[in-house]
Parts: structure tokens; sequence; C-alpha cells
């Protein structure tokens, strides 16, 4: 598992949760800078094992997905459409097993 920092075109940054056998875990929110992207990445490993930061959701294009809510409550990032129930809830318990410990990837900024 690991985090990253990515750039739009348009000068913010995000950050990105991925599992090797799993791929992209948690996309986060559109950000002014990378340090605060980086903010959220620590904020995330702090909170990982509290369930209070899942949201579970049920997109509009179907499927099962959660929406990470941050210290305020607003959106951190979100998941992927997962096709059920359990795969979705194997990402959050993968997430709050290992997240806390994730590194940072290199920056590609």
């Amino acid at each position: 598992m690991r985090f990253r920092v990515c750039k739009t075109p348009r000068g913010n940054f995000w950050f990105e949760l991925s599992e090797r056998n799993h791929g992209l875990l948690i996309t986060g929110e559109p950000v002014a800078s990378e340090a605060a992207a980086i903010e959220e990445i620590e904020w995330v490993r702090a909170h990982a094992d509290d369930d209070q930061i899942f949201q579970l959701t049920v997109p509009s294009e179907g499927g099962f997905a959660f929406l990470l809510r941050g210290p305020s409550g607003g959106i951190l990032g979100r998941s992927r459409p997962y096709a059920d129930r359990s795969e979705r809830d194997n990402a959050i318990t993968m997430i709050r097993a290992r997240a806390g410990t994730a590194p940072l990837s290199p920056s590609d900024v």
C-alpha cells in the first residue's frame, strides 16, 4: 500500500492511496498545494483505524463505494465503485489495517 501526490494541469494537487494487488483505493479531493495534499495523507494515516471516517455509499452508476471524511466532516477522498459490498468492505478493512504505515511514494509533480 502506498500514497502518492498528483498534480492537475491547472495546478491543483490530490493524493491517491493504492495497493499493488487491488489497485487504486482512494482518490483525494483537489487541494491548492502539494503541502496540503501531504497534510491530508498525514491525517488519513493518523485516523485510518477510525470507522467514523468511512461513509458507505451507493454510487449513481451502481455498485458500492465509500467516502473518506476529514476532521470537519468534509470529503477528503472517494473510493472507486466496487462490484459488491464485500469487495468494498475488504478495501476498508485493508485501509484500516495498513494505511497508518503506508509510505509516500516520491512525488510525480
